[in-house]
């Protein structure tokens, strides 16, 4: 009897955390519908393409496979949880997850400056969400938000995904339909959608009041999701004077690619110590980003494609802020550019220097969302 009671629990308690995830994952039935339809565009230069979800189409909550396209699509504005795989799970990180949910996250956020993502079960409940919505062959038209949109991290394409019933129903709009499910947030972490911004409030709203999925207390997701938005919002305002400022300011370079570091390298060819302005991302995923040492500190700005800004003295170090400061931030620096950077080690194993500005002043190094944005 003691053994049989003991696997009762454990089923009662398997069925609780399924329970937990079905919650989630019914939080919004399709097609709930705007009052007023979003329909696709009718300007060529917004469609990629009308195509077939694959067998193994959907990734997760935000990310999908279609058949004729060999990489993965990233859908816009929108950001899932992370999806538990067991292939890239310890078994014991597994069983905390599903355990003990509270420890789990404390466990996952430690150390982390900014909100971190991490598999969670509303990662589970949105891919079953988009799983049971998009079965193999579904016809799927694939949107960008504006014209000239191309590819995000990893070389995926970022799209609008509308989605055609087999009834003949009108398609619908997966990226805004999975925010008023109350699966993803509206994320501006990347910018605005220039398209549906409206859209995508309203089903924010609509899924915060009705208390769907993300916004229920009782089921298992990120516990941060106030800090989330706040950091977004400061990210989508940076997006929007960084426009501005290159619309002013021609000679801007803003870092984050190759062109970036092209450009900068063809203004040394000019001469010595030429100055400039540049602008980029200080990456929140990378420790190595902001280092202080005896000089002063170096500030790696622009992910994959990052140049230096050399922070000459430690006290102009720490009165520009405590490294948390500008993690997950772009910045704006303006000094001298040379090729004293940090050492880089390439493929046929030589080593050269990476490109570096030079700050000496704090009015040098400032944070892009605390510019004013004005086109003036």
């Amino acid at each position: 009897m003691v053994r049989f009671g003991a696997r009762l629990a454990l089923a009662l308690v398997a069925c609780l955390a399924v329970l937990n995830v079905v919650g989630a994952e019914d939080a919004g039935q399709l097609p709930p519908g705007p009052e007023t339809p979003l329909r696709p565009s009718a300007d060529p230069a917004l469609l990629i393409g009308i195509y077939k979800m694959r067998q193994d189409g959907v990734v997760d909550g935000d990310t999908f496979r279609v058949e004729g396209r060999k990489k993965s699509l990233r859908l816009l504005s929108i950001d899932t949880e992370e999806m538990p795989r067991p292939q890239s799970m310890k078994p014991a990180l597994q069983k905390l997850m599903r355990e003990e949910f509270d420890a789990y996250r404390t466990r996952m956020a430690k150390g982390r400056i900014r909100p971190a993502k991490y598999p969670t079960p509303m990662g589970e409940a949105a891919t079953r969400w988009a799983i049971k919505r998009l079965p193999p062959r579904t016809k799927v038209r694939l949107e960008r938000d504006h014209a000239g949109q191309g590819t995000g991290t990893y070389g995926r394409t970022l799209c609008l995904a509308w989605i055609y019933p087999e009834s003949g129903a009108a398609p619908w709009l997966y990226n805004v339909e999975v925010v008023r499910a109350g699966l993803s947030p509206y994320t501006v972490k990347y910018g605005r959608s220039q398209r549906f911004d409206a859209a995508f409030r309203a089903a924010q709203a609509e899924a915060r009041a009705a208390r769907r999925g993300i916004w229920n207390p009782e089921t298992r997701h990120y516990p941060d999701y106030e800090d989330r938005l706040a950091w977004w919002k400061r990210r989508a305002r940076s997006l929007k004077t960084i426009e501005i400022l290159r619309k002013n300011n021609a000679d801007l370079v803003v870092l984050g690619g190759r062109t970036a570091i092209q450009t900068l390298t063809k203004k040394l060819a000019g001469g010595p110590g030429p100055t400039v302005q540049a602008c980029g991302l200080v990456a929140e995923s990378d420790d190595r980003a902001f280092q202080i040492h005896e000089r002063g500190a170096t500030v790696k700005v622009g992910g994959r494609y990052a140049i230096d800004i050399e922070i000459v003295g430690q006290k102009l170090a720490k009165s520009l802020g405590p490294k948390g400061r500008l993690f997950g931030y772009h910045v704006l620096a303006e000094g001298p550019l040379d090729r004293e950077g940090s050492p880089i080690r390439l493929r046929d194993g030589r080593t050269i220097r990476s490109l570096r500005i030079v700050v000496t002043r704090s009015e040098q190094l400032r944070l892009v969302h605390e510019l004013p944005a004005t086109d003036k």
